[in-house]
């Protein structure tokens, strides 16, 4: 689904749903319930149908995150041009204030896949982050 592959660390497990297939990882099983939110795991891989500077944009937005550090970088069999960004959330946002966010931005010119951890995570957020731009490092692109 949406046009990518991508490579995960052995062992953990991915969503059996068709909706969500490719999209959610975590080292432990976990079930996604139809017509829910899906979990919070490790690490959530999704496509963005806006340009990467327009989501890079919404994810730093003064008035919902503290921008921690925003670094550019290659991702992908392709040597697509992405960006790394942490944030904080902000109090009277989407999340809950002080939740660090670690994502990678990777550009397919009219969409953005971004590949991403957060601290809320049952799980360790540094080595997640580690495994956010293995895994971004990993993407196979069609197209």
């Amino acid at each position: 689904p949406g046009g990518f592959g991508i490579d995960y660390p052995a062992g953990w497990s991915t969503a059996s749903s068709a909706a969500r297939v490719c999209q959610l990882f975590d080292p432990q099983p976990f079930t996604v319930r139809p017509n829910t939110e899906p979990p919070n795991v490790a690490v959530s891989v999704y496509v963005e149908n806006y340009r990467m500077s327009k989501v890079q944009t919404a994810l730093t937005d003064p008035s919902f995150y503290k921008v921690i550090s925003v670094e550019p970088g290659t991702f992908s069999d392709a040597a697509r041009p992405g960006t790394i960004l942490e944030t904080d959330a902000k109090q009277g946002g989407m999340w809950p204030a002080g939740m660090r966010t670690f994502s990678v931005l990777v550009d397919r010119v009219d969409s953005t896949i971004v590949v991403s951890t957060n601290d809320l995570a049952y799980s360790d957020y540094e080595q997640n982050k580690q495994t956010v731009l293995a895994m971004a490092g990993s993407l196979r692109i069609a197209g």
